[in-house]
C-alpha cells in the first residue's frame, strides 16, 4: 500500500504569523508559527515528524522552507482603497448630544443614517467590495467606521434630528414623507410645499416600520374622511380635525384622543386611519405597553402613539401618557458605564380605544377628548379592507387640506 504524500497548507493568521497544517491522507497537524524563522520550522518538523514517523523531519522542513520562499518573493497584495475613497460624498455631521451621523446620496437623492446603523456599513462594505473583488475584513470596517465617527463628532456641523415631523427656527413646520425620494412636506402659515430632505434645515432620521405618506395634492374634502370614519356627530368631527392638527405642531403639548364603544362601533378602524393620515406605521396600533420603557421605545420610533382595545389603564401607564403628551422622558444608567445616563424624550399625539371609558383619572382626563362611537347596525357594515382600500383613494386629498 502506497503512503498518501504530505500536504502543507500555509493562511495567514497575522502579518508575521501563519497557520501551517501538515497533513498525510485524513490525518492533519496544526500549528501557527512564525514561518519564515528557521528555528521555527525546525521545530514544527519535529513535532509533524512525531505524528507521521514515515516521513523524515528533513522532508517536512524542506516542504516547510519551499513554502516560506513563495511567500518571500510572491507580489505584495494590492493596496486596498483609501479612507479618502472610501467616503468620498459623505457629509458627516453630529446632533446636540454629540450622536455621530452621515449623508448620503443614493439614486438622486440624500438620505441621513446614524454611522452606528447598517445602511452606513452597506454603503462602506460595497465601495470596497466594487472596487478590490472583496469583503472587508471586519477589523478593516471597524477602523473606518472610528474615523467616520471621529469626523462626525469632531469636525462635522450640528444639525437637529426629527422622526416624522419637526419646526424650525423660523416657524415653518417640516413633515417627512418617508417615501423612497426621501421628500419633505413645507408647512408655512399660508401653504405647503414638497421639497428635498437635502434642503431641509432638520435632518430627518427614518425608523424601522414607518410607511410613506403620498405626496399631498389640492382639492380633497373633510367629508371623504367623515364617511370612513364612524362620527356619532359634527362636533366630534371637529374635535378629531383638531387632534389631527395639533398633532402637526410637534413643539405644542397633544392630546390623547380616546374612542369607546361596543364591540362593531369600528373603533380600532377608526384610530388606524387616523394615524395613517399622518402617520402610517406597519405596527398601526399597539398592545398596550408593560412597561414605561416599552412606552417611551413606541414613542420614539413614529409620531402617534396607538393603543389599541385597552380594558383600562394601570395608575402608571395613565401617568406616563400624561408626561408623554405634554413632553417628557425617561432616564437610566448605560449599560457598561460608571455613570451616563440613556435618555428617551418624547412629546406625541395619543389614540387610545376600548369597550368600557378608559381615562379615569383627572390628570390624562385634562389632556384628553373622549368620544363615544355608536355601534354600526349589520346593513350598514363593510369589511375592514374596503374601508382602508377607500381611504388610500382620497389619503393625498385628505392630507393636502388647508384649514379654513
Amino acid at each position: 500500500m502506497t503512503e498518501a504524500p504530505l500536504q502543507i497548507t500555509v493562511k495567514h493568521e497575522t502579518p508575521t504569523r501563519f497557520c501551517v497544517t501538515a497533513s498525510v491522507g485524513d490525518e492533519s497537524f496544526t500549528e501557527a508559527f512564525p514561518l519564515m524563522k528557521s528555528n521555527a520550522r525546525k521545530k514544527f518538523a519535529r513535532q509533524v515528524a512525531k505524528q507521521f514517523p514515515a516521513i523524515k523531519s528533513a522532508e517536512i522542513e524542506a516542504a516547510l522552507e519551499k513554502k516560506a520562499a513563495e511567500i518571500a518573493t510572491a507580489p505584495p497584495p494590492k493596496a486596498g482603497p483609501s479612507t479618502d475613497e472610501l467616503m468620498d460624498g459623505i457629509t458627516f455631521w453630529h446632533n446636540a448630544d454629540i450622536e455621530p451621523f452621515c449623508s448620503f446620496e443614493i439614486d438622486g437623492h440624500v438620505e441621513n443614517w446614524p454611522i452606528s446603523g447598517k445602511p452606513f456599513a452597506r454603503l462602506i462594505k460595497g465601495r470596497f467590495f466594487n472596487k478590490t473583488g472583496r469583503g472587508i475584513k471586519d477589523e478593516e470596517f471597524g477602523g473606518l467606521r472610528s474615523v467616520a465617527e471621529g469626523k462626525a463628532c469632531f469636525q462635522g456641523e450640528e444639525f437637529p434630528t426629527a422622526i416624522r415631523i419637526c419646526r424650525s427656527e423660523n416657524g415653518d413646520i417640516f413633515l417627512d414623507l418617508c417615501n423612497e425620494e426621501w421628500h419633505v412636506i413645507r408647512i408655512t402659515a399660508e401653504k405647503w410645499t414638497i421639497t428635498e430632505a437635502s434642503d431641509c434645515p432638520i435632518k430627518f432620521l427614518r425608523r424601522r416600520g414607518m410607511l410613506p405618506l403620498p405626496c399631498p395634492v389640492a382639492g380633497g374634502s373633510l367629508n371623504d374622511l367623515r364617511t370612513l370614519i364612524n362620527v356619532p356627530d359634527d362636533a366630534a368631527l371637529i374635535l378629531i380635525i383638531a387632534w389631527l392638527l395639533g398633532a402637526l405642531k410637534p413643539d405644542q403639548p397633544q392630546v390623547a384622543l380616546s374612542f369607546t364603544g361596543e364591540q362593531g362601533s369600528a373603533k380600532s378602524t377608526s384610530c388606524r386611519i387616523l394615524r395613517n393620515v399622518i402617520d402610517p406605521n406597519k405596527c398601526s396600533a399597539r398592545r398596550p405597553p408593560k412597561t414605561e420603557d416599552d412606552l417611551y421605545i413606541a414613542a420614539t420610533a413614529g409620531l402617534v402613539v396607538s393603543l389599541d382595545n385597552l380594558s383600562g389603564l394601570p395608575v402608571w401607564l395613565s401617568d406616563s401618557l400624561c408626561s408623554l403628551a405634554t413632553g417628557g422622558g425617561i432616564a437610566k444608567r448605560q449599560l457598561f458605564t460608571d455613570g451616563d445616563e440613556f435618555i428617551l424624550d418624547a412629546r406625541r399625539p395619543i389614540l387610545l380605544n376600548g369597550i368600557e371609558n378608559i381615562v379615569e383619572r383627572p390628570d390624562l382626563m385634562d389632556r384628553s377628548v373622549s368620544l363615544h362611537l355608536p355601534a354600526i347596525p349589520d346593513a350598514q357594515r363593510t369589511e375592514e379592507e374596503s374601508v382602508l382600500r377607500r381611504f388610500d383613494d382620497i389619503h393625498a386629498g385628505v392630507l393636502g387640506l388647508k384649514p379654513a
